[in-house]
């Protein structure tokens, strides 16, 4: 048998394998440069996957007449595995304490910087391009939650981690995540019932948050007491174990429930993050999510078939598409944040701190993409709008910062331990 006909008959399983360890590396490498130029990281991630993906490099390069990266079921299996140590990996660093003690100010602030972008994206996408219910409500969904990485990333290069006005932020985007992780398990239920009525979906709203809260007590009363066993700290390996399986148990339990599975595996990020091992379970997570989530970021960026990307109409309205995202979201959280910081300055500052959307669009776009809910070209506009928001929030919101000075934010009384 020759070379070309060995590997033209390859088992899928196997091209996996080689497309896995081709995008994971290539998305290090470029990681490691977005992080030399003081960049997110998950930008170089995400441009990895674009440029070596079967769209573009990683179809061109072709070995024994294949591409050097498929993305198969295998692929995207693994992916889906990647989106759910993302999620419960950012559950485990919040834990529910600290989502309780967010308050009422982080709330409201969350509440109105995920509604306005919400409502602007439906209204633009629906009203001004004429888009179908479904697009719409994947576009606003992609909207809603705030970086909460890029925001903390943001907050340690202006000195303001240990502020007032730094703790408000924070506490914020962390309640602004879990918004986007309802209105994302919304939007998935609605997909897959088919196009609804407002009231009806208004109803689901309340059905699947209610829903949700009950997933939450529960797992907070019974996954610490199930970690927190003796035999289970005793034994190597044991906590570390049984967590990442509680993770993807309630991942599926909640894809039985009609959820999307992360809001399984973040509802058990926020349980697990309350037993006494979870210095043990955060360290461990954390080394899986630097693998997974690298695949998970560099497929994401695979999937988009850049001649979309390209499209001179695509570019256009992913630009208009930014810029309402960033003003949408700044206004809306900047608005509560007046009350309380009592300054425009820092609260406008606050709200370009909201902006970056980063992880949870991306698994909206590709969910829904996967579930063709949408075209490549709704998902190359999401993924474009996730790129731009978080490339330009930090040099906006430093550029703000440092220049207006923000007296307000810079005189605040240190957050008390």
């Amino acid at each position: 048998m020759t070379p070309e006909a060995a590997v033209s008959s390859m088992d899928p399983l196997i091209r996996a394998i080689i497309s896995i360890g081709v995008l994971v590396f290539l998305a290090k490498l470029f990681a490691n440069i977005a992080s030399t130029m003081k960049l997110p990281t998950v930008l170089g991630e995400i441009i990895a996957g674009i440029l070596f993906g079967p769209y573009f490099l990683g179809g061109a390069i072709r070995i024994y007449g294949e591409p050097l990266v498929v993305l198969n079921d295998y692929v995207h299996a693994f992916a889906e595995v990647g989106a759910i140590m993302v999620l419960f990996s950012a559950g485990v660093g919040m834990g529910y304490t600290r989502l309780k003690s967010a308050g009422l100010w982080a709330t409201l602030i969350a509440v109105g910087g995920g509604a306005l972008p919400f409502a602007t994206a439906y209204f633009f996408y629906s009203n001004i391009i004429g888009a179908d219910s479904t697009s719409s409500l994947i576009m606003s969904t992609a909207f809603v939650a705030t970086s909460v990485a890029i925001t903390v990333r943001m907050l340690e290069d202006l000195g303001y981690v240990d502020t007032v006005f730094g703790n408000l932020l924070v506490n914020s985007a962390v309640i602004d995540d879990v918004v986007g992780v309802i209105a994302l398990g919304m939007v998935i239920a609605t997909i897959t019932e088919g196009a609804m009525e407002m009231s009806t979906i208004v109803a689901k709203v309340v059905a699947y948050s209610l829903l949700w809260i009950v997933m939450l007590e529960i797992s907070i009363y019974v996954v610490p007491k199930i970690l927190d066993q003796k035999s289970l700290i005793e034994h190597e390996g044991g906590v570390e174990s049984a967590a990442i399986s509680i993770g993807f148990i309630m991942a599926a339990l909640s894809g039985a429930l009609g959820l999307s599975p992360i809001v399984g595996a973040y509802t058990a990020g926020l349980a697990v993050g309350e037993s006494r091992v979870i210095h043990k379970v955060k360290e461990f997570s954390e080394r899986m999510e630097m693998f997974f989530g690298s695949l998970f970021f560099s497929v994401v960026g695979a999937m988009v078939d850049i001649n979309v990307l390209l499209d001179p109409s695509i570019i256009s309205l992913t630009l208009i598409l930014s810029l309402l995202a960033f003003i949408s979201k700044a206004i809306g959280a900047a608005m509560p944040a007046m009350l309380k910081l009592k300054d425009m300055k820092p609260s406008l500052c606050l709200g370009m701190g909201m902006t970056p959307r980063g992880e949870m669009g991306l698994v909206v776009a590709t969910t829904a993409l996967e579930m063709k809910a949408i075209g490549e070209g709704v998902y190359a506009q999401i993924v474009g709008m996730v790129l731009i928001t978080t490339f330009f929030a930090p040099l906006l919101m430093t550029k703000y910062c440092m220049r207006e000075k923000c007296n307000t934010v810079r005189k605040a009384e240190k957050v008390e331990n």
